[in-house]
């Protein structure tokens, strides 16, 4: 049989290095990371700042994707009210190549925190760790840095993606899929009105599917009685549970994580990102009274006791939270959240190691966030009393020795 000629042939992926080829950055699953040097100012009014481009997008429900938003007077999204999201592309250098990373709202904002600190970050090594599957990401800025010259020559380069026109074209595209989507569904409607009361018909199923997502909590939640079960500092989110003891995840946002307390009785009311499976909080209120309220405001002036910086303290582990990297601990005279960074002496810290109502020696000091953060690893106090019965026998030892000589010079 003759080889048929073609005209058109698909590119065909030829090795390894083809395959990871690809110019974005894409953190598909929980523990995924990379290393690279940020080629951008998390600023949108800076101008000739080519490796940001912040915008405004939806979420395609059919089609499974983002949707950068046309503005409301042309996306189609915007004219049903649906409140588009926050995403900004990025360029970075990753092992001597340029990549593109899409960054989500809670990323943009830690970034724009940096900035605001005046901490460093054109030009500068980071690491970006996804933590779980509801697009929590942990950022932990490295020492090294490109030389003034190595970055002006990247920035300078003809061959940098241009951002604007990337977004803009996944834009275009997408609204064409919409359209296309539009069309197909106006010609089935045609169909239904050859029926007998098609209106009555497909408002009574719309009606059904409303009954079958009402207690879905992949839905947003409206006003929705909960109480607080876990408070995550550290991925500023709180895990509450509904009254059939659902357990769901809920990210503060713009929200003040100190606000929430474990064992708190809240309303909420939160936005659900189908994409990443997460909620987001936007309106919460406590349900308890002014005695409630009193107590929090206690708790919240012992945080602001604490001490800038504590050594070789005696405290009590009153919970082990190694799921969030942390550790509960109180003393006579302090009572905070020990938390733990991934550089330095305390990083190698092992949570296995410690129980309730063990007693510690921490050393910490106080971060710009007011949080108390080791700066060794928390030792069992029993190591201190072993140092100590050693040092007791030592001098014990050396006492006997010197008493031995006096009366040996006695004798003489």
């Amino acid at each position: 049989m003759a080889k048929k000629t073609r005209t058109l042939t698909v590119r065909r992926v030829q090795s390894v290095e083809d395959r990871n080829r690809s110019q974005f950055l894409s953190l598909s699953r929980t523990g995924d990371d990379f290393k690279g040097f940020a080629l951008f100012t998390p600023d949108p009014e800076l101008e000739d700042n080519l490796g940001y481009f912040e915008y405004f997008d939806h979420w395609d429900t059919k089609n499974n994707s983002y949707v950068p938003c046309a503005g409301p007077d042309v996306c189609p999204y915007c004219r049903v009210n649906d409140r588009p999201s926050t995403r900004a592309k990025t360029l970075w250098l990753v092992e001597d190549e340029i990549k593109i990373f899409t960054l989500n709202w809670s990323v943009i904002n830690e970034f724009a925190d940096m900035y605001s600190e005046d901490e460093p970050i054109l030009g500068h090594l980071f690491r970006i760790k996804r933590l779980d599957d509801r697009g929590k990401y942990r950022i932990t800025p490295k020492t090294d840095s490109l030389t003034k010259k190595k970055l002006k020559e990247i920035m300078g380069s003809d061959e940098l993606p241009d951002l604007e026109d990337i977004t803009t074209a996944n834009m275009q595209r997408s609204l064409e899929d919409i359209d296309v989507a539009s069309v197909m569904e106006a010609d089935e409607d045609d169909d239904d009105d050859e029926d007998e009361k098609p209106k009555a018909r497909r408002g009574k199923e719309k009606e059904d599917d409303d009954d079958d997502n009402a207690g879905d909590t992949d839905e947003d939640l409206d006003d929705e009685d909960v109480t607080v079960a876990k408070v995550s500092k550290k991925n500023d989110e709180i895990t509450v549970e509904n009254e059939d003891d659902e357990e769901i995840v809920i990210g503060v946002g713009e929200f003040d994580i100190g606000d929430f307390k474990k064992g708190m009785e809240i309303t909420v009311s939160t936005d659900y990102d189908d994409d990443e499976e997460e909620h987001t909080l936007g309106a919460w209120e406590e349900q308890g009274g002014e005695e409630e309220k009193e107590e929090e405001e206690d708790d919240d002036k012992k945080g602001d006791d604490l001490p800038k910086k504590i050594k070789n303290e005696e405290m009590t582990v009153t919970e082990v939270n190694a799921e969030d990297e942390t550790l509960d601990l109180k003393s006579d005279d302090y009572e905070f959240t020990l938390f733990f960074v991934d550089e330095g002496e305390a990083s190698e810290v092992d949570f296995g190691d410690y129980d309730e109502d063990d007693v510690v020696i921490v050393n910490a000091i106080k971060d710009d966030d007011g949080d108390m953060v080791a700066t060794k690893i928390p030792e069992p106090k029993k190591a201190k009393k072993e140092t100590a019965k050693k040092s007791s026998a030592k001098k014990k030892s050396t006492a006997k020795k010197k008493t031995a000589k006096k009366k040996a010079a006695a004798k003489r």
